[in-house]
C-alpha cells in the first residue's frame, strides 16, 4: 500500500507544525509520509485546526511549560482522531 503524503504548513513553520509532524510519524508513520514546512499550502485537503501559538503564553517558566504540554497533548489527540477518521 502506498503511503499518503501529508504536509503540515504554517507561515513560519513554528513549533505547532513540527509537533504535529512528530506525532503523525509516531502514530501513523507506517501509513503516512509526513513533513512540515513554512510555505503557503498547495492544492489538496487542508483541514484547519486552530491551536494557540506557544510563544504567546504568559506567566512563569513552569506555567508556560504546563500550557505548552497541554497544547502538545491537544495536537496529539487531534492527530490520533484524524488518523482514525480516514481509516
Amino acid at each position: 500500500m502506498d503511503k499518503r503524503r501529508i504536509l503540515f504548513v504554517r507561515v513560519h513553520n513554528s513549533v505547532r507544525s513540527q509537533m504535529a509532524e512528530a506525532f503523525l510519524k509516531k502514530y501513523g508513520g507506517d501509513r503516512f509520509d509526513v513533513e512540515s514546512a513554512g510555505l503557503e499550502p498547495g492544492k489538496g485537503e487542508r483541514p484547519r485546526w486552530g491551536f494557540p501559538d506557544p510563544s504567546s503564553f504568559a506567566g512563569t517558566h513552569d506555567g508556560k511549560l504546563k500550557k505548552t504540554k497541554e497544547f502538545r497533548d491537544q495536537i496529539e489527540a487531534k492527530i490520533k482522531g484524524w488518523i482514525e477518521s480516514i481509516a
